[in-house]
């Protein structure tokens, strides 16, 4: 069939594709998604940080945790096969097209990640999609990718997968969505197949489109499908150890802002804070531990143990270089590190000697704060398992400030 014999029957079947997705809609409402925050870790030393961004799989249809869905599964594979820690972060929603898809990837900061995985749900199949729209929605997923990635970041894209039955469907319509998907994929994958840096990838069909209260989703599905997404990643990831990522985006006057308005919200949650900072004083033996929050003019204890100040001046912060690393940012003596000997907190009497902070981030990337041990004596080493406990920390407290922000613009 002709391009445009094909786009024709794509635009004559809108009428029927529309309401098809009306009655869709309020099937999928009973179908349990991911409630928790958009990420899932397997910890381990030295992470790999991956970013699903998307609809069709990378939704969660199906279990309530994206422990259980495909990040979750994705990042234990991942561990399973490197021996490394992975952090997969998630952006999806199921009403999302690939256009859709490529404005949300130039605002997610993909020169953090070592691979970015865009996972194509069915919605350009079943919207009525034009070949010229589509081409047009790759070449700007290629402009945002190209401004926004660092040289050492893989970009993996993931096939319009297999339709399968589309209950409510006419088989006629259903057999022109396979074939539409087809054509589609094919579009993309001559598009992207010069491309540097960027694979296409085709997985089995997978729990993507939950139509029916009845949808037939188990976890093993989500299993199975990251396991076969986690060998398909293992090599780059491999190449890229030990190769830093983009720095992470540095704190900016609007972050800042932001970050003190946090700073009252996240009073709704000390109780999970706290524990957060006795685990941390408890398992490094160190007076003090901290969850700071990063403002214009103040550092902000919004948990803390020991004798810590409430605040302190920005500018005396070491949590100001925590938040630009993508590992923990380790001081074993800061009398002899240049950039905090003559701290006022390291030059005061009893000032600080060690410290250890790993970074916590906002929902939208920026920069928050840190989860960090502080002791007045030196130290001469600190072992992988202490930095994969200081990192698995700093993801809790990142969810309790993730839970934090959406609260707040709920209630805004």
């Amino acid at each position: 069939m002709s391009t445009d014999l094909a786009d024709a029957m794509a635009v004559s079947l809108r009428p029927v594709l529309r309401a098809w997705e009306a009655w869709a809609s309020d099937a999928r409402d009973a179908i349990p998604r991911p409630v928790d925050g958009p990420h899932a870790v397997a910890d381990g030393p030295s992470p790999d940080r991956l970013l699903l961004v998307g609809a069709g799989g990378a939704v969660g249809w199906g279990v309530v945790s994206h422990e259980l869905a495909l990040p979750g599964s994705v990042a234990r594979a991942l561990r399973a096969g490197t021996g490394r820690g992975a952090v997969v972060d998630v952006l999806a929603d199921e009403r999302w097209g690939l256009s859709d898809i490529a404005s949300a990837l130039r605002s997610a900061s993909p020169g953090r990640y070592d691979v970015v995985v865009v996972v194509l749900g069915a919605v350009d199949v079943l919207s009525g999609q034009t070949s010229r729209a589509w081409r047009d929605a790759i070449h700007d997923l290629l402009e945002g990718w190209r401004s926004t990635a660092g040289w050492a970041t893989r970009l993996v894209v993931l096939q319009i997968p297999e339709l399968g039955d589309l209950p409510g469907l006419h088989g006629a319509v259903v057999g022109w969505a396979e074939r539409r998907a087809n054509e589609l994929n094919a579009i993309l994958q001559a598009q992207l197949a010069t491309e540097r840096g960027i694979d296409v990838l085709r997985l089995p069909p997978a729990p993507a489109l939950g139509l029916a209260p009845d949808a037939a989703i188990s976890r093993g599905d989500y299993a199975l499908t990251g396991t076969i997404l986690a060998a398909a990643l293992m090599d780059d990831l491999d190449r890229v150890v030990g190769v830093p990522v983009a720095q992470r985006r540095s704190l900016g006057a609007a972050d800042a802002a932001r970050n003190d308005l946090l700073v009252l919200a996240l009073s709704q949650h000390r109780a999970r804070l706290e524990w957060i900072v006795a685990v941390a004083a408890a398992a490094f033996r160190a007076p003090s531990a901290l969850v700071t929050v990063l403002g214009p003019d103040r550092q902000w204890h919004v948990a803390r143990t020991g004798p810590i100040a409430e605040s302190v001046p920005i500018q005396d912060s070491f949590c100001l270089y925590a938040v630009e690393l993508d590992e923990p940012l380790i001081v074993l003596d800061a009398q002899r590190d240049a950039r905090f000997a003559d701290n006022p907190l390291v030059t005061a009497p009893g000032g600080i000697r060690f410290y250890a902070g790993a970074a916590i981030e906002g929902a939208d990337g920026r920069p928050v704060g840190a989860v960090c041990v502080i002791d007045r004596e030196p130290r001469t080493s600190m072992t992988a398992a202490e930095r994969g406990l200081l990192v698995s920390l700093a993801r809790r407290a990142q969810e309790v400030v993730w839970a934090a922000e959406a609260e707040f613009a709920h209630s805004s």
